[in-house]
């Protein structure tokens, strides 16, 4: 990095096109307090809080992969005593020396706070009676209403994110009104920036076996385990829910139909081949991905939750996707009215 750049009033930093830290500038090192070899070579997630690392995973990469720049989006960056940093972000993907790079600028929200409300002060002491002046105060303060509103419309959504954290009391993964209100924004999302969306309906196979023969505290221990499982087993930008009883739901940001089959065969055979307390136990799957003619998670989840009764009728311990079933014309009338 050349000494201008390392030295700019600006942050600076560069990442993989998986957000990995490849090289930071002296000024945001500085601001943050950290060394660069405690950074170089890590995940931004780790020095993002919980609102700006959904933001970053669920709009911020996407963004770049499918139009190569993002602008003026609203993070926090956790410095090394703790205290979020809030920042304002430019980042453009280029190919540097045969790497895929995000190169980013940001611009520390706290100092351009300071700085603007000196120039403000300073613009109404001047001379009133000088047009110009007067003019240039106008455009500033209309200038610094935009830029507030925007954060306030990206604190709103990160709100909204936080307050998806309602949990299933027994299993500790995500409840079914939270998994719905998280399939909304997604399926939002995805209409607004293009990329992929798909679900899994995730259904345990002769559950009641279990219930009947070990008890329910038993049962309930089956339901615990199988949610450590997923948690272990899906992506970090993955939402997994208990949808009721013993049937599971899976958003999958970002992911095609191809990839959401390989992610649902994989767990069918990683749980059957797992080890149980008493009984071993397999699962039926129900994918779908999202389509154009799908106007609401209520059609999503019905077509998900088709294919997962496809899985049971075809003999349990299987994978279905809504686009392989030959539903009646009558069901598809139903379905997308």
């Amino acid at each position: 990095m050349d000494n201008l750049l390392d030295n700019a009033p600006c942050g600076f930093i560069s990442l993989t096109n998986e957000g990995v830290i490849v090289a930071v500038n002296a000024t945001l090192l500085e601001l943050l307090g950290y060394q660069l070899d405690e950074l170089s070579g890590q995940r931004l997630e780790t020095i993002l809080p919980l609102p700006s690392r959904l933001l970053f995973q669920s709009f911020f990469l996407p963004l770049l992969s499918a139009h190569g720049r993002a602008e003026e989006l609203f993070f926090s960056l956790v410095s090394k005593n703790g205290r979020e940093e809030p920042m304002l972000v430019n980042a453009i993907r280029r190919e540097r020396q045969g790497l895929i790079v995000d190169d980013c600028i940001l611009m520390p929200m706290r100092r351009r706070s300071l700085y603007e409300d000196e120039i403000l002060r300073a613009r109404k002491d001047a001379e009133n009676a000088a047009r110009l002046k007067i003019q240039a105060v106008i455009s500033l303060e209309e200038t610094q209403a935009s830029l507030m509103a925007r954060q306030a419309e990206l604190l709103e959504a990160n709100a909204r994110l936080e307050a998806l954290s309602t949990l299933d009391h027994l299993t500790g993964l995500k409840n079914r009104r939270a998994f719905q209100d998280y399939l909304v924004f997604q399926m939002a999302f995805t209409n607004r920036v293009p990329s992929q969306l798909s679900m899994l309906m995730i259904d345990v196979d002769y559950f009641k076996n279990i219930n009947d023969t070990y008890g329910h505290p038993m049962g309930d221990k089956y339901l615990q385990m199988l949610s450590e499982f997923l948690r272990e087993n899906l992506r970090e930008f993955d939402m997994a829910a208990r949808y009721g009883g013993e049937e599971f739901a899976v958003v999958l940001p970002n992911t095609d139909k191809a990839t959401a089959m390989l992610i649902a065969e994989r767990l069918r055979l990683s749980i059957a081949s797992a080890a149980w307390p008493e009984l071993g136990i397999t699962v039926s799957l129900g994918v779908a991905t999202l389509e154009p003619a799908i106007n609401s998670e209520t059609a999503f989840i019905f077509l998900a939750d088709q294919a997962l009764y496809a899985s049971k009728e075809q003999g349990r311990n299987r994978v279905t996707h809504a686009a392989d079933l030959r539903a009646s014309s009558a069901v598809r009338r139903t379905l997308f009215i």
